[in-house]
């Protein structure tokens, strides 16, 4: 490569020398001593204006001072005029630089939204979304009142006064205390019945009450609440029979198998003379008492007097009695009362029969229970005194001997039990 150079031309353009067709370097000096040699490199492709003219004397302002203007080309000048506007004089202003500048209203050079200054220099207020810890109990950010922060930026609690939060009426349900009778809900768990249907809390007054509104699980214990929400008793628990004659029943005696004797027939009778309050009666217990204290009898229309083996599911031999006016005041499921006195006709499952039923004549004890007639009665549903071939305890069999136990062989083949339940 040769490359001239010190070569002044009389008008004081430098010299183009093309190097391998694809190099051109202009390099020159300037006889009014201005400027600086510059360098230029051009691809293959590239082309260079050859066809200008210029006046480059030294008073050209476009070759003054710091700044240089041109193109490749024979004129030889190349155009790098820049500027920068607003130098700056020092650090631009910063949120969180810990200082107040113009435009903020506090600056506290932290990061922490949940004191009086915001990460965005704003001072903390309610419904800026942050709580400000000491000052709000909450703040969502929001001016709703029944969500879980007030527009004050007070918290829901459960004595408030106001629906708000998860609850489903005010102050009950959802985290507060369960709900009465008639208020919303969503779960049982919201209702103080434990009963939520078609989402309205509801009391259901016995176990049919539970069928009817769909709430039953099977046998077991549920909650009721006879009187209502408004009545003075409170909801109860009791055991209900879910399984058998449609379902809906209240127990409220058990009684397994006993000896066949006059101490044990003496047991029974106490026992179906006493009255307790109501609670839940499982197959499986022994009843002291007929637990229906407390229940508003008259809700009741059907009452059970039922015999069963013990690992069976359910009631196999019984008695249903059905009346119209209520079971308040019915011998036995209200009290005890007059031996002799008749309870009224009764279907027999399974035989199918309809006889009208009496109570035990206490003139030919030990008559305990229920049977045919009075004086020297058949029992049915209890201890005869006048034992038939298999024992004195009736399990509902009409079929045997009058004036022995109305029982079969199924007496004496397993354990067994007593069991009354109304609905």
């Amino acid at each position: 490569m040769r490359i001239m150079n010190g070569w002044k031309s009389p008008l004081g353009v430098g010299l183009l020398v093309a190097l391998n067709s694809a190099c051109v370097i202009t390099l020159g000096s300037f006889d009014d001593g201005v400027g600086s040699a510059t360098a230029g490199e051009s691809g293959e492709d590239d082309e260079s204006d050859t066809s200008g003219s210029g006046d480059t004397t030294g008073d050209d302002p476009s070759t003054s001072g710091d700044e240089t203007t041109g193109t490749t080309g024979t004129t030889g000048t190349t155009d790098t005029t820049g500027s920068t506007e607003g130098d700056s004089t020092g650090d631009d202003p910063l949120c969180g630089d810990g200082e107040i500048d113009p435009g903020e209203a506090c600056d506290d050079g932290n990061l922490d939204n949940s004191d009086g200054c915001l990460t965005n220099c704003e001072l903390a207020s309610c419904g800026d979304g942050y709580a400000y810890v000491g000052v709000e109990e909450c703040d969502d950010g929001n001016d709703v009142d029944d969500d879980g922060c007030s527009a004050e930026c007070i918290a829901a609690t459960c004595d408030d006064g106001v629906q708000n939060g998860t609850e489903k009426a005010v102050d009950c349900g959802g985290d507060c205390p369960s709900c009465n009778s008639g208020d919303p809900c969503e779960i049982a768990a919201d209702c103080m019945s434990g009963a939520c249907a078609a989402g309205v809390c509801v009391n259901p007054r016995h176990c049919l009450d539970i069928r009817d509104l769909g709430l039953d699980k099977g046998d077991g214990v549920y909650v009721v609440d006879g009187d209502g929400s408004e009545g003075p008793r409170p909801p109860v628990e009791v055991y209900c029979e879910m399984s058998f004659e449609g379902g809906g029943w209240t127990s409220i005696f058990n009684r397994g198998n006993a000896a066949a004797s006059y101490a044990e027939a003496a047991k029974l009778e106490v026992a179906l003379d006493t009255i307790a309050e109501i609670e839940p009666v499982a197959p499986w217990e022994e009843s002291e008492a007929v637990h229906t204290g407390g229940l508003d009898l008259s809700l009741y229309h059907q009452v059970i007097f039922a015999w069963e083996l013990v690992d069976t599911l359910d009631p196999t031999r019984y008695g249903i009695l059905t009346r119209d006016e209520g079971l308040e005041g019915l011998c036995i499921v209200d009290g005890p009362c007059v031996g002799g006195t008749s309870l009224g006709i009764v279907d027999v499952i399974p035989s199918g029969g309809k006889i009208e039923v009496f109570t035990g004549d206490p003139e030919y004890w030990p008559q305990v229970g229920i049977g045919v007639g009075t004086g020297d009665q058949t029992i049915l549903w209890g201890f005869d005194r006048h034992a038939s071939p298999v024992g004195p305890w009736g399990n509902w069999d009409i079929d045997g001997q009058p004036g022995l136990a109305g029982n079969n062989d199924e007496i004496i083949e397993g354990n067994w039990r007593y069991g009354i339940y109304i609905r």
